[in-house]
């Protein structure tokens, strides 16, 4: 009886793992199509501006990336907040900085506490000169 049982839990073991290995094939030709379906999307451009696609820019790090060696660089403020774009290589792309996300941006590429960071003008005596 001892001899038989080593023989019959290698035969579950072996079971076992060939369900395994075809329900892991069906998984890999369903991942294959979806893949392959994917591939065919054609990425969709929200806007275009003078032809150039636009891409919008989630972090600093990707904007800084994407837009290292610019042709141009182009700011402006949009209500409270700020839009930075850059053209390189015929794309034009974006990063949008919210009204409470610029401090904190100026924070970090400052390397300066951001209660020393305040919104306003700076008036000194000579600006009336």
């Amino acid at each position: 009886m001892c001899s038989r049982r080593p023989a019959e839990v290698l035969d579950f073991v072996i079971k076992v793992l060939r369900e395994h290995e075809r329900w892991l094939d069906g998984f890999a030709k369903e991942l294959k199509a979806i893949v392959d379906r994917l591939g065919r999307l054609e990425p969709k451009r929200a806007e275009t501006v003078e032809g150039m696609p636009v891409f919008r820019c989630r972090t600093w790090g990707e904007f800084k990336e994407k837009g290292r060696k610019a042709e141009s660089v182009y700011i402006s403020r949009e209500g409270k907040g700020l839009t930075i774009s850059a053209v390189s290589n015929g794309k034009l792309y974006r990063y949008v900085l919210e009204p409470g996300g610029i401090r904190s941006w100026l924070s970090w590429l400052l390397n300066v506490p951001e209660e020393k960071i305040s919104e306003g003008r700076l008036v000194t005596g000579d600006a009336g000169k």
